[in-house]
Parts: C-alpha cells; sequence; structure tokens
C-alpha cells in the first residue's frame, strides 16, 4: 500500500482541526493500518458512511469509534484553539479545560501541555462501554454486510 505523504508533509494549520476532519482522518488511519495489516483482505475497503469503513465486494462493514470521554473531546478542542481568538475566548476555553479536571504543565518560552491523573480501573470501563454502545449500533449494518468489526482508536490529547 502507497500511503503519499508528501501531500501533508508540509501542510501548515493555521486553526484548530475541524471535527469532522478529525472523524475522517481517524477512519483513514484504520484502513490504512488493516491494509498494512492485511494487504489483500482489505484492499477493496473504503471509507463510507454508516459503517465508516465499507466493502460492498466481500460485504464487511467496519464501524470505527475513538474511546475518549465527551469531556476528553472538549477538551482537546479547547486545548488546540486556545491561543486564538479574543482574550476571553482564550480565558473561556482555559476554564473548559481547569473545569474538566485538567492542569496546564508549563514548558518553555510561554508554551504549556496539559494533563490529568487517570485511574487505570476507570479507563478500563470507559473503554468496555465505548464496546459495548458501539456494538448496539453495528446491529443496524447488518443488513448490508455480512460481516461486521469494530475498529476502537485510543487517541491521545496533544
Amino acid at each position: 500500500m502507497k500511503i503519499n505523504t508528501d501531500l501533508v508533509k508540509g501542510k501548515k494549520y493555521s486553526s484548530a482541526v475541524k471535527p469532522n476532519t478529525l472523524k475522517h482522518s481517524q477512519e483513514y488511519r484504520v484502513l490504512a493500518t488493516l491494509r498494512y495489516l492485511y494487504p489483500s483482505k482489505f484492499d477493496t475497503m473504503i471509507t463510507g458512511e454508516a459503517p465508516d469503513l465499507q466493502d460492498s465486494a466481500n460485504s464487511t462493514g467496519i464501524e470505527v469509534t475513538a474511546a475518549v470521554k465527551e469531556d476528553d473531546m472538549k477538551v482537546s478542542r479547547a486545548f488546540s484553539e486556545l491561543n486564538q481568538g479574543k482574550p476571553k475566548d482564550i480565558e473561556k476555553r482555559k476554564n473548559i479545560i481547569k473545569s474538566s479536571g485538567y492542569f496546564f504543565v508549563p514548558l518553555k518560552d510561554e508554551k504549556v501541555a496539559i494533563s490529568t491523573s487517570g485511574t487505570t480501573d476507570g479507563e478500563k470501563r470507559f473503554f468496555q462501554e465505548s464496546i459495548r454502545r458501539k456494538t448496539k449500533k453495528i446491529q443496524q449494518y447488518r443488513s448490508n454486510f455480512k460481516r461486521m468489526g469494530l475498529a476502537i482508536l485510543l487517541p491521545e490529547i496533544p
């Protein structure tokens, strides 16, 4: 499989990545991983909608989800947009981050990272709940696809 990294190598971002773009990038990441690990098995699979990855020729669908809490998604977005916009917007984003249990870790040159402490048991429960939630959704695709799969990403907040 050829992944054309030259298309994105020099890409500069001037704002936060939009949620829809992030969702599609996660789907492509899963598809690229599957094609890398099993080149002939997933060579006809494409991205789609409901389920996210589809192979009509082999009647296979895969739903992609990120195992991340909604609060963590909000924090990730607030952090990516932190230093953009008006001062009141910056304070609002800082409050979103702090109120979700994150704290700022000073780096250098006024740059910061964010961090939170998590419990292993809590993370396991959340991961299991992500699987349960998506498993229910997968059933609705069974009429169009004989085989269905679930891909779960464990993204990290930058």
